[in-house]
């Protein structure tokens, strides 16, 4: 089965860190206030409202421990229903929203399916006129990358189609 082999290939750790602990002198046993401080001081930072792609299923994607039907696009904190159902439909006017994003996003992941394919020149044109740069992998691949990135607190979106043709 395809699933369990794809969940477990993007398992990144949230690091949480709870804001409701006294970080003076008391606090729950297991926690050292000094251990606390030193974290807070390391910028740690909590990623409970952050995107995480935790990998896809033949219906759609699984992000953050809900499945979104079909392709998406994701950004820092936020996950979109994306219309294209295959690579041909990948066009301009299908990320003409990227560039009003605000805080401007640096670098868009492209997961072009099943198949590492180059999008169309006008798209990337497009993009790079507005200071987006594009990067087009495997949507597996894709994910990952976005992961990573996001968790590493950079400007980016992921734009993923879905690998298989019949997630109706």
């Amino acid at each position: 089965m395809l699933l369990p082999r794809l969940l477990r290939v993007s398992r990144i750790p949230r690091r949480r860190l709870s804001c409701t602990a006294n970080l003076s002198t008391t606090g729950p046993p297991d926690l050292d206030p000094a251990v606390a401080r030193a974290a807070l001081n390391q910028g740690f930072e909590t990623t409970a409202n952050m995107t995480l792609i935790e990998g896809y299923n033949e219906k759609g994607f699984i992000v953050n421990d809900q499945i979104l039907k079909g392709s998406v696009v994701c950004f820092s904190r936020l996950s979109l229903l994306w219309t294209p159902r295959k690579f041909e439909d990948i066009d301009v006017t299908s990320l003409c929203l990227l560039p009003l994003i605000q805080p401007s996003i640096e670098m868009l992941v492209l997961g072009t399916g099943e198949e590492l394919r180059r999008p169309p020149a006008e798209l990337v044109k497009f993009l790079n006129k507005s200071g987006i740069a594009i990067e087009q992998m495997r949507t597996i691949h894709a994910l990952e990358t976005f992961n990573v990135l996001n968790q590493e607190d950079r400007r980016v979106a992921a734009a993923l189609l879905h690998p298989s043709a019949d997630w109706d």
